[in-house]
C-alpha cells in the first residue's frame, strides 16, 4: 500500500507542476508571431509579383476573379466545420470508466503517472487548473475506501511543504467517494490547492486529482465540477 500512496501523492505533485508552468505557452505563442510577421512580408513580396503579371494580361485576371469568387463558399463552410469542431465533447474512455470532456473548456494533455490529464482553457483565462484522473491496483490488499483515504491523509500529512486541510464523505454519480484538500506550496511565491477526490471499484482505485488556485473563480469552478459530474464506471 505504501508504494500505492507514494505513486498518488507524486502524481499530485506532477499535476501541481504542470498547472504552474506558463512559460511555454508565451514562447509558443512568441514563435508564432515571428512566423506569422515572416509569412506576411513573403505574401506581399509575392502578391506585388502576381498584381505585375495581372496588370498585363487582365483577361488572365478576369478568369482569376471568377475563380476566387465559386471557391470562397468553400472557405466559409471550412471556417464553420472548425468552429463546431471546438464546441464538441471529447470523450475518453479509460480502464474501467467514461469521462466527457468539453474542448472548449479544456484541452487534454500528457502527465506522467495519469491515466487521462487535462489543462483548463474555459473563459476565466485568469484560473489555472490542471486535473487528470489515475488508476492505481489495490495490489491483492484487502482494504476499505475509509481506510485508503486515512493512509492517504497521512502520507499528505509527513510530506513536507504539503498543509493537509480537509476530508470529506461525498458522491459521485451515486458512488462513494472521499475529497481531500491539501494545500501546497510549490514555491516561496505560488501556492496551489490539490484537490483528490478517490473512489473504490472492481478492486481498483480511482482518484480524480486537481491542482489550481486558492481564489478560484466561481466559473472556473463550476467547469470543474461539470467535467467531473461526467466521470462514469463503464463496467
Amino acid at each position: 500500500m505504501k508504494k500505492i500512496l507514494s505513486a498518488l501523492c507524486l502524481s499530485a505533485l506532477l499535476i501541481a507542476a504542470v498547472g504552474c508552468s506558463g512559460n511555454t505557452i508565451s514562447m509558443s505563442d512568441s514563435n508564432s508571431s515571428a512566423t506569422h510577421e515572416e509569412s506576411s512580408d513573403t505574401k506581399s513580396s509575392d502578391t506585388s509579383e502576381e498584381s505585375s503579371v495581372t496588370s498585363e494580361e487582365s483577361s488572365v485576371d478576369e478568369t482569376s476573379k471568377e475563380e476566387s469568387s465559386s471557391s470562397e463558399p468553400a472557405i466559409e463552410t471550412s471556417s464553420d466545420v472548425s468552429s463546431s469542431v471546438e464546441s464538441e465533447y471529447s470523450v475518453y474512455n479509460g480502464e474501467g470508466y467514461t469521462i466527457k470532456a468539453d474542448s472548449s473548456k479544456w484541452k487534454t494533455v500528457t502527465t506522467a503517472g495519469m491515466d487521462v490529464s487535462y489543462n483548463y482553457l474555459g473563459s476565466d483565462a485568469v484560473t489555472t487548473i490542471s486535473t487528470g484522473i489515475q488508476v492505481l491496483s489495490l495490489g491483492g490488499e484487502s482494504l476499505t475506501l475509509k481506510q485508503v483515504a486515512e493512509q492517504t491523509i497521512n502520507s499528505l500529512k509527513s510530506i513536507d511543504g504539503y498543509n493537509f486541510k480537509s476530508s470529506e464523505q461525498i458522491k459521485i454519480n451515486g458512488n462513494d467517494a472521499y475529497l481531500l484538500l491539501t494545500e501546497y506550496k510549490a514555491t516561496n511565491n505560488i501556492t496551489v490547492i490539490l484537490d483528490q477526490r478517490l473512489q473504490m471499484h472492481n478492486g481498483k482505485i480511482y482518484v480524480f486529482q486537481s491542482a489550481y488556485d486558492p481564489d478560484i473563480s466561481d466559473s472556473a469552478k463550476a467547469d470543474l465540477e461539470e467535467l467531473l459530474a461526467s466521470f462514469t464506471f463503464s463496467d
